[in-house]
């Protein structure tokens, strides 16, 4: 019973995953804000910094991380940035509903030794044409999706973890707790209101562990914090400009 418990599981991950490449890819298409997000790409590209006009220290992009990520992309491989923005969101989506999939029948638990697990809730989202239209666009939606799942993930790895010695489960406790937390702190950079949930969970973990204090804002400060000083220094603003 157990085994077949688990084999819904990775059947139901394998259908999430390609229901969402497949709404993703048959909508596929760039919209007029992610040619604004390859504006500013281009000018980092040719060196004029994350602006979209090149002299003017303006923010235009609401995710920090997808402009980043795509001229990562557009640096490595010289690919048209159209091509890139579709594929990395399509490959985002696509991940993340696999991913979500997967951790909400792990989460569970038990209950999967009497009943299969069945992925109603991405079938449900992906058949809403907005949901397959957003899978692409040249927007940061695919990457949100993927932010989502990934801290629903660690949040299911954290609350349930696997029943090694008593030691070692605390080790990996607290690993997946530090990572939890880092990637909280992405929230911010991927979206600025997903710092709702990361803020949050935040506040659980630190509630949770309030002697690991220290090493949690440790792991999820670094980064955000590095870039709201780039962002004062270069943009001269304290919230997001978007």
């Amino acid at each position: 019973m157990i085994k077949n418990a688990r084999a819904s599981v990775l059947a139901a991950t394998v259908v999430a995953g390609v229901f969402a490449f497949w709404g993703g890819w048959t909508r596929r298409w760039m919209s007029d804000d992610g040619l604004i997000v390859l504006r500013t790409v281009r000018n980092l590209l040719a060196g004029n910094g994350p602006v979209f006009n090149a002299g003017e220290r303006v923010e235009a992009n609401t995710s920090t991380l997808w402009q980043y990520l795509i001229t990562l992309f557009g640096w490595i491989t010289d690919a048209r940035l159209e091509d890139i923005a579709m594929w990395l969101a399509l490959i985002c989506t696509v991940i993340a509903a696999a991913t979500a999939t997967y951790f909400s029948g792990r989460y569970w638990g038990g209950r999967l030794q009497q009943h299969a697990v069945i992925p109603f809730g991405i079938v449900i989202y992906m058949a809403l044409p907005p949901a397959r239209d957003f899978a692409t666009s040249g927007l940061e939606w695919g990457l949100a999706l993927l932010w989502i799942a990934v801290w629903w993930a660690l949040l299911v790895a954290w609350a349930t973890p696997p029943k090694p010695p008593r030691h070692a489960r605390e080790r990996t406790h607290a690993q997946v707790g530090y990572f939890l937390a880092f990637w909280c702190g992405l929230s911010w950079l991927v979206r600025p209101e997903l710092a709702l949930y990361g803020g949050v969970t935040g506040i659980v973990l630190l509630a949770h562990n309030p002697r690991k204090v220290a090493g949690i804002l440790a792991a999820a400060l670094p980064v955000p914090a590095a870039y709201q000083i780039f962002r004062m220094g270069y943009y001269g603003l304290i919230t997001p400009h978007t």
